[in-house]
């Protein structure tokens, strides 16, 4: 009987209601979607959860006593539509695109400590931090309610990512994920890729006083960011570790991947008739985050060329008007991605690279072609091609022809399809989910007050300090 009491209390110790606080800023509805069964399932197992997220679960309202969502939707829509449509439509390069983005994401935290002043100074408590890792202005809140941190990226590891925990950083060998080419180099792409690794690290740094100058105006003195990244716990990233050449690290840094999976769902009736219809069908998708404006009239009329001369039936999800559609091409401003890729008349997925579209592929063991455009896009097709899954078409160069043979190869070439069904099963095959993982790791971060004992001796050390071993 004593037995049985201990355990009963030991249980719920363990189950013992924590509160949450989540800055989850960015304003792609990509990167939420890996924070949501995350949220979700934290607010079932009895915590309290408060989310900031310009893409709230309940945007009406309805949502658990336990959840919080302060929505900031309205406070960045103009700003991202300049970065995301205006600005990027320019963007020639990734150094300029990583640029647009840090300067945005400096600027939402600017209007949003302003809109959360009331909230910051409430004297609220939390007793964890969950912050979204490509947003380096979260660690702030660590400061404001002295909590631990945990940060979260959607996608894999960029720029500090690896020095907070004192991984290894080698720009050929394990390359960030806010890279265009690692793979199949020659001597001279060796050398510009180093170099442009070390602009984009250089970039990011730079940034740093800035951002520090935005968190003084707003919270006072306080420390820099630099010094505020030791309060981070823990780091996990939502790719399997293969996604990030296998490299070694601490075991504070941990490996999600398809964080945001779901079971499958029932398609809409007449969705199913047009793919039952369909015995070869194609999906293409540029993702949530790339608009019409990016780009161009006389790129997409090349892909409508292209794809009207196919026999196969084209599902493009775009969200605009098209003005001639081919026969052969069906046009939505939306469909339902994970399932749509599930049918059996899916033969092949065009894809801007998207980290959670590429996860949904291999889920459904679909090969692809990628043509990425913006940030980690470039990393994820190189990926693709590195493992055979599909090949890549260079956005800014790709021709009608190689567009065509593109798709006819990953077609018609059955070792893509076999590939990406045995990267799946090896994905997988693990011990529990990337969601269960996930939720055991918080609240052990939550149950002893921190994970400090799993720091590496490098944690957030400079390469100074690192090579002088402090």
């Amino acid at each position: 009987m004593r037995k049985r009491i201990h355990v009963f209390f030991a249980l719920l110790a363990v189950c013992e209601s924590a509160r949450i606080f989540a800055i989850y800023p960015v304003p792609c509805f990509s990167h939420q979607l890996a924070f949501r069964p995350l949220t979700m399932d934290l607010i079932n197992r009895g915590h309290q959860v408060t989310v900031v997220t310009p893409f709230p679960i309940f945007p009406d309202g309805g949502a658990p006593a336990n959840l919080t969502e302060i929505s900031i939707q309205k406070l960045v829509q103009d700003m991202t539509k300049k970065a995301l449509v205006e600005d990027m439509k320019d963007a020639k390069d990734l150094l300029t695109q990583q640029k647009i983005a840090f300067d945005v994401g400096r600027e939402i935290f600017d209007v949003l400590f302003h809109e959360l002043r009331d909230f910051l100074s409430s004297g609220q408590k939390f007793d964890l931090i969950l912050a979204e890792a490509c947003a380096r202005m979260g660690v702030l809140f660590s400061h404001i309610f002295k909590a631990p941190v945990v940060q979260i990226s959607s996608f894999g590891g960029t720029f500090d990512a690896f020095s907070i925990v004192g991984a290894p950083i080698h720009p050929l060998l394990y390359p960030i994920a806010n890279r265009e080419r690692f793979k199949n180099l020659t001597w001279l792409d060796k050398i510009m890729e180093t170099y442009r690794h070390y602009r984009l690290i250089k970039l990011y740094y730079d940034g740093e006083e800035s951002e520090n100058e935005v968190a003084r105006k707003h919270l006072g003195d306080v420390p820099t960011l630099t010094e505020l990244a030791d309060n981070v716990e823990i780091i996990f990233l939502n790719v399997h570790p293969i996604w990030d050449s296998n490299r070694p690290v601490p075991p504070n840094l941990i490996y999600l991947g398809g964080l945001h999976l779901q079971k499958e769902k029932a398609l809409p009736t007449d969705l199913k008739s047009q793919l039952d219809a369909s015995e070869n069908a194609i999906y293409l998708s540029f993702g949530s985050t790339i608009t019409s404006p990016v780009l161009s009239e006389e790129k997409i009329e090349m892909f409508l060329r292209v794809l009207s001369k196919l026999p196969y039936t084209i599902f493009w999800k775009w969200d605009a008007d098209v003005p001639t559609v081919p026969d052969n091409v069906i046009v939505r401003k939306w469909y339902p991605q994970a399932d749509l890729l599930k049918h059996p008349n899916i033969k092949l997925f065009i894809t801007q690279g998207g980290l959670q579209s590429i996860d949904e592929a291999i889920d459904a063991g679909v090969p692809m072609v990628g043509i990425p455009i913006i940030w980690d896009q470039w990393y994820n097709v190189d990926k693709i091609v590195e493992l055979e899954i599909g090949v890549m078409c260079n956005i800014r160069s790709v021709t009608e022809d190689e567009f065509a043979t593109a798709i006819e190869t990953v077609i018609n070439d059955t070792r893509y399809r076999r590939n990406v069904e045995k990267l799946r099963a090896l994905i997988n095959d693990q011990p529990q989910t990337s969601l269960e993982r996930a939720v055991w790791w918080i609240e052990h971060v939550m149950r002893h007050k921190g994970a400090k004992y799993l720091k590496s001796p490098a944690h957030n050390m400079s390469v100074i300090d690192y090579f002088e071993t402090k």
